[in-house]
């Protein structure tokens, strides 16, 4: 019998910031209501952490809950500069 000893994972995380200078306020609200709404095409069952302050807003997920910046791409026309995923901060 084999007996798994350390931690083995499947899921992937994924987050990217949004610069709200390029987003209109409509576009904002679409966002922030991404979890409660039927944008979420894939229909996951977990949610994506999504906040926002003056000037950001920010999201996470630890699961691969959907495609939540495809969506954003796809159906919000937000400009590719407004767009700031965590591999651009290296």
């Amino acid at each position: 019998m084999k007996i798994r000893t350390s931690f083995v994972s499947n899921s992937s995380s994924a987050s990217f910031i949004l610069d709200k200078r390029y987003i209109t306020p409509d576009q904002i609200r679409q966002i922030v209501e991404y979890n409660d709404k039927d944008y979420n095409e894939g229909g996951c069952s977990d949610h994506w952490s999504i906040d926002e302050d003056k000037n950001f807003i920010r999201a996470f997920t630890f699961m691969d809950n959907g495609y939540l910046l495809e969506w954003i791409k796809k159906n919000l026309d937000i400009p590719l500069k407004a767009i700031i995923e965590w591999e651009d901060l290296d």
